[in-house]
């Protein structure tokens, strides 16, 4: 990697942090090139501008964040199961990204429309969790609810789940290892979700 590309990784870098902990408009230029070690111009000479730089971390996460999803969406012919895989799939891009939901958190919740970049990558998210339920629903698996709905349920406690996870111990007074706590929230969220879609057996 010559230069010029590690300058602009360590902005990517510097930037996502700044974005996640602090937000787009908190975090300043001349914050963000001192963490990256940069000179005060290397943003507009890397990327244009603060906007730019912003677009790019985003692009980065959500892209990421994306594949995944379509990825375990894809992996098993059991649409019940595909829906574990999902979840399984948000908590591994959280594990691997740890400032994600706070980004995540910050876009979608902001109140100000999302960023170009973000809008086909959620896009992509949510339709391949409703392709999931339609494809369900049409092998009499699940039940008929509304599959977008569904879908934003999903992605709606993976990320929450993922942002104030880490607190819970506290606020129930329990002592759990990061790594079980973890596992418990994902298989809990995955069995919610598919017991709310799911067709319920006949009674005997």
């Amino acid at each position: 990697m010559n230069q010029h590309r590690e300058t602009a990784a360590r902005l990517r870098t510097a930037a996502r942090k700044l974005f996640a902990d602090k937000g787009f408009n908190a975090a300043s230029v001349r914050e963000i090139t001192r963490l990256a070690g940069a000179n005060l111009g290397a943003v507009t000479y890397h990327f244009g501008s603060k906007e730019a730089l912003h677009h790019a971390v985003l692009e980065d996460v959500f892209e990421d964040a994306a594949q995944r999803v379509e990825q375990a969406a894809a992996q098993h012919p059991d649409p019940a199961q595909r829906i574990r895989a999902v979840v399984t799939a948000f908590f591994a891009f959280f594990a691997a990204a740890p400032d994600a939901p706070l980004l995540l958190i910050r876009e979608v919740a902001g109140g100000a429309p999302p960023p170009a970049p973000v809008v086909p990558r959620i896009r992509r998210i949510l339709g391949a969790i409703t392709r999931v339920i339609v494809d369900g629903q049409q092998h009499g698996v699940f039940r008929a609810v509304p599959p977008h709905l569904a879908a934003f349920s999903l992605v709606s406690q993976c990320v929450w789940f993922a942002v104030v996870g880490r607190h819970m111990p506290g606020m129930l007074d329990l002592e759990i290892p990061d790594t079980i706590l973890r596992a418990t929230m994902r298989e809990h969220i995955a069995d919610v979700v598919t017991r709310a879609v799911i067709t319920e057996p006949p009674h005997a």
